[in-house]
This record gives C-alpha cells, structure tokens and sequence, in this order.
C-alpha cells in the first residue's frame, strides 16, 4: 500500500491524537486530584498557652463525596500541673452536602461522649432519615432525624450556611447563624507571631453564632480555612494553621478541579471541530 503523503499546512493525524491525549491526560489528571486528601493542621492555644492540636483530613471523591477525619488532643495545664486532658476522634461521609455517616469518641477529663449515625437508605436517597445514637457515660440515647443534615464543617464554610449543625462531640443539634464580617488579620495571641504577608493581611472573616457561643473564622479569598477562635471561661480558644497556604500573587487565580472539568467539556466541541479539519 503506497505511504499516505501528508498535505501542505495541514499538522499530521498523530498531532491531534497527542491532542486528545493530552486534554485526556489533563482530565485525568484533575479527577485524581479530585481524590487526593486535604491535610489541615491547627495549632491550639488558650489565651496565651499552647495546649495541643487538632489536625482534619479531607478527603473529596467523585460524585460529590467528601469524607473527613478529625483528631484533637489537648491538655491544660496550671503551674505545670495538669487539670484538663481532652481527647476527641470523629469520622463523617458526605454526599451532595448532606451528612450521611458519623462516628465520635470524646473523652473531656472523666467524661466520655460517644455518637454513632447514618442515613438509613443509599446515600443518593435525598429523602432518607438519619437515625442516631449518642451516649454521654452510660446514658445512650437514639433520636431520628432530618434526612440532610450538617455538622461544624469549618472546613468547608459553605456546609457552614444552615439553621442548625450537629454537635460531632454531643450528637445534639445547635441552632447556627453565619455572619460575614469585615475583612481582619489573623488572630496572634500571646508571643506567636505569623511571618510574612500573612502577619500583616486582613482575610474574609466570619462569626458562627450558636446559642452557647460565638465562633469567629477566617478564610483566604479561595475558602482555605485558616484560623478558629472563640471564648472559653474568659479565655480566647485559638485555633493556628500550622501548614498556610502559599498567597497567590495579586491576579493569579486559584483554580478549581471542578471548573478545570467544566473548562474541559466546554473545549471539546471546537476540539471535536479542528479533528474534523485535520482528519479531512
């Protein structure tokens, strides 16, 4: 069979195959970041004494699936003397921003808290209800409840936006408001002092209100969350990130995996168009 002769201005087939390759490439690419988990780690403070950590690791799935773990351990301590030990773990699943899995333990110095819940159909039932149990000691108790609901999920400031959240620590629902308020610097209580352009600048700023307490919270312009504080006993409880995300440049955009995908299906017509072309 005589070679096919390549015509004058026209790239070869293997161009636009490498084409396809690579907007395929990039595509899978973006869902294999899509899965990849999110470390957050914060430092925790009250007033100005270090107490301990609580590190979150996110976790987003295709699908809108989220699932998170959480871990805190703290210890107060009165001339070196320790007078309060906490200790809490909670895992949570998600799907299309509806809690559907829970599991906690809590331990505050003697007092032990337990919750364990889940949506009682497939989690793409929207109509499902979420039966919980919660103990506190040895009290349990079980309690039916709305098939969509949310937790304190500071991670994500848009679960944030509802009438009510649930109490990983108790398994009770909290009536919850978000208020946004003027951009503020990032809270620096006692000696600690956060370097460079972070020291300095003022981020998106929120006050989650609840009927017990009021939460304030900051984010970076892309919804990174960055700092917790809230009064406890007359004292600031702090939350510092310990691993801040690098500041973009004035004008770079961060780029969401969601919008990448969109901006891959919105191409593909006039990619579908140029192999036509090319393949003529």
């Amino acid at each position: 069979m005589p070679a096919r002769r390549a015509v004058a201005g026209r790239p070869p087939r293997t161009l636009w195959a490498q084409l396809a390759g690579l907007a395929l490439g990039c595509a899978a690419q973006t869902a294999l970041a899509q899965s990849e988990a999110m470390d957050l780690r914060f430092d925790v403070l009250l007033g100005d004494a270090p107490i301990g950590e609580h590190r979150f690791t996110v976790n987003h799935l295709p699908g809108d699936v989220v699932t998170v773990e959480s871990d805190a351990r703290f210890t107060v301590r009165v001339l070196s003397i320790p007078v309060f030990r906490y200790k809490h773990r909670a895992s949570e699943s998600w799907s299309d921003r509806c809690l559907t899995r829970i599991e906690s333990s809590t331990r505050a110095n003697r007092t032990r808290y337990a919750v364990s819940g889940e949506r009682t159909a497939e989690p793409e039932a929207t109509d499902a209800p979420f039966l919980l149990e919660r103990s506190r000691d040895d009290v349990s108790e079980a309690e039916t409840m709305a098939s969509c609901l949310g937790s304190f999920a500071y991670w994500d400031i848009e679960r944030l936006r509802r009438a009510t959240l649930l109490n990983p620590q108790t398994g009770k629902l909290e009536t919850a408001e978000l208020v946004a308020l003027d951009p503020a610097p990032l809270p620096q209580p006692g000696s600690a002092n956060i370097e460079g352009a972070y020291g300095s600048k003022a981020f998106p700023h929120f006050e989650l209100r609840t009927r017990l307490e009021t939460i304030r919270l900051w984010y970076n312009e892309h919804g990174d969350w960055l700092a917790l504080q809230t009064e406890q006993k007359g004292r600031d409880l702090t939350y510092q990130r310990t691993d801040l995300p690098p500041l973009l440049p004035h004008g770079d955009q961060h780029e969401d995996p969601h919008k990448q995908l969109a901006s891959l299906d919105e191409l593909a017509p006039s990619l579908d168009r140029e192999s036509a072309e090319l393949l003529r």
